[in-house]
């Protein structure tokens, strides 16, 4: 592979690039599974250039490319570019999210193994209709950011839905947002910042119950039976069934799985 510096970035790229439309599926039916191995014999080719946006596939791209960094930490460059939803295509046309949020089982009490949740907005009165969502990658301090679009000023409940773990909402009434400004919500600091109180404390800090494999918004026998499959057969990797997001499926996910089953766990929503 050649490489060449892009620009007066500094960055030595590779002269072939990934383009990541396809992957997101707006062009016919695409398996996330045969993506990512794609992606990942672009990276064992040399390839450390990337190119996506927002709308391929309504952030799917954006959300594999995720997940291929964390397999490959600081190994390529991505170019991702944003605002085709808003008309007109203005900057007051966003609305920045700061959330912060701890999964069960990626938190250890202290840090959280970085991992991609999708953020919805929902209307505050029934029927609750979605609005608008963004993909969001939280950090090992639970934090992440992302954009709205277009978003209209109102009151909106914030919901965060991650690959094996319960839909949470925000606590009752919602959260105020005007167009154009931030809004920053913190799950973490209070059973109370969850609608109905549905979370786990792990030390001091309040977490997304996890546990949810098949995403029915129930931690049942389902889901235990999915781990226990991956775990008989020796599964690896980034797994739906890998609850604390070590790589590994085995005894410790199916006991974060059942506990929670015994627990009667499931999403509380208006």
């Amino acid at each position: 592979m050649q490489y060449r510096e892009l620009g007066r970035t500094g960055w030595k790229v590779s002269s072939l690039s990934f383009g990541a439309w396809a992957i997101g599926g707006d062009w016919g039916s695409v398996n996330d599974t045969e993506s990512l191995e794609a992606l990942n014999r672009a990276i064992e080719h040399g390839v450390n250039f990337f190119d996506t946006a927002d709308v391929y596939g309504d952030g799917r791209s954006e959300q594999l490319l995720a997940r291929l960094r964390s397999q490959h930490p600081g190994a390529f460059y991505i170019a991702t570019k944003a605002g085709r939803r808003l008309d007109p295509h203005t900057a007051e046309g966003y609305n920045r999210a700061n959330l912060t949020a701890f999964v069960e089982g990626f938190y250890n009490g202290l840090i959280m193994i970085p991992d991609t949740v999708t953020a919805y907005l929902h209307q505050s009165i029934s029927p609750y209709a979605k609005i608008d969502s963004v993909k969001i990658r939280l950090d090992s301090l639970g934090s992440g950011n992302g954009k709205f679009f277009n978003t209209p000023s109102g009151t909106y409940y914030i919901v965060i839905k991650h690959r094996n773990s319960i839909e949470t909402w925000s606590k009752a009434g919602g959260e105020a947002m005007t167009k154009g400004s931030s809004v920053t919500y913190n799950f973490t600091n209070d059973s109370s910042k969850a609608f109905g109180n549905n979370m786990k404390k792990v030390n001091n800090k309040w977490c997304i119950y996890s546990g949810d494999v098949n995403q029915d918004r129930y931690v049942n026998l389902t889901d235990i039976t999915l781990i226990g499959n991956d775990a008989f057969n020796y599964s690896t990797g980034y797994r739906l069934a890998d609850i604390n997001g070590d790589g590994y499926i085995d005894l410790d996910d199916l006991t974060i799985c059942d506990n929670n089953y015994y627990k009667s766990v499931s999403t509380k929503k208006p």
